[in-house]
Parts: structure tokens; C-alpha cells; sequence
């Protein structure tokens, strides 16, 4: 049995990339770094198309991290997941590109998040991405030189 769907939520639009070199990502398993297309819907979302970061593909994880819940404790309601989500993505987006995300002339930031079903099998985990504004795909990755 898959992991149950996740919910997506973005401040900017969406399109489908290229579909060359495809894996079928669960939204659960993605990690920092991962480059793959960003859902054309804000719904329910159970696979994600990964790319290398290098073709054409339109978000890239900048953050992941579980939500701050105890096992047994009751999904969160929505403005405190979305609280949760928009202060670890703000914060991770900057850590990873050096730019500011309210400000970005050219990226924006959205984000996965579970739904109540996968919560209470204790999938508590928000994984924030990049994408750009304009809804273009994009063939680099983001993230700042390692020193």
C-alpha cells in the first residue's frame, strides 16, 4: 500500500516540464536538492515526475521538514500547517538560494504538505520548493556554491 496523497499549495501558477528522463517521485519522498515538475493543480497530489536539475523541470526542494506534533496528536488546522509551511519555507528558500522570497523578481516558493489521512498514519512532513514566477521551466539548479 502507497503512502496517501499530499496536498500542494503555491503562490505562483503552474506548468508541466519536459518529460525526458521521468521517475515517479511520492511527494513524501522528495528531498532537498530533487529537481521535478510542479502539479498542474492545487489538489491532491500522489507522484511527482523527477528530473535531473539540469533538463527542463519546474521546482526544485529547497526544505523539508516534519511539522512540530507529538504521534497522537490531532491534525493541526489549516492556518497553523500553513503558518508552519510558510515560515519553513521562507526560511529554507533563503538558506538555499540567497534570495529573498518576497521580494524574487524571478522565483516564488509553494510547498507539500500531508493530508489529515496521512497524518494519523504519521506523515507530518512539509517539503518546500522553488519555482518560477512566470511558470517557466528551468534547466540549472538554484541552490548557492558550497564552499
Amino acid at each position: 500500500m502507497g503512502r496517501p496523497p499530499r496536498e500542494v499549495r503555491s503562490a505562483a501558477g503552474h506548468l508541466r516540464g519536459d518529460p525526458a528522463a521521468q521517475r515517479l517521485f511520492q511527494p513524501a519522498d522528495l528531498r532537498v536538492g530533487d529537481c521535478f515538475d510542479v502539479p498542474t493543480s492545487l489538489t491532491q497530489v500522489k507522484d511527482v515526475q523527477h528530473h535531473p536539475c539540469n533538463e527542463a523541470h519546474t521546482g526544485e526542494v529547497v526544505g523539508v521538514a516534519d511539522y512540530p506534533a507529538g504521534g497522537d496528536d490531532p491534525y493541526p488546522s489549516e492556518s497553523m500547517l500553513f503558518s508552519f509551511a510558510d515560515d519553513l519555507c521562507a526560511r529554507t528558500f533563503r538558506e538555499y538560494t540567497g534570495r529573498d522570497p518576497f521580494t524574487d523578481p524571478v522565483l516564488s516558493v509553494g510547498y507539500f504538505y500531508p493530508i489529515e489521512e496521512g497524518w494519523r498514519d504519521g506523515d507530518h512532513e512539509v517539503a518546500c520548493y522553488l519555482l518560477r514566477l512566470d511558470e517557466g521551466p528551468m534547466t540549472q539548479s538554484f541552490r548557492l556554491p558550497t564552499s
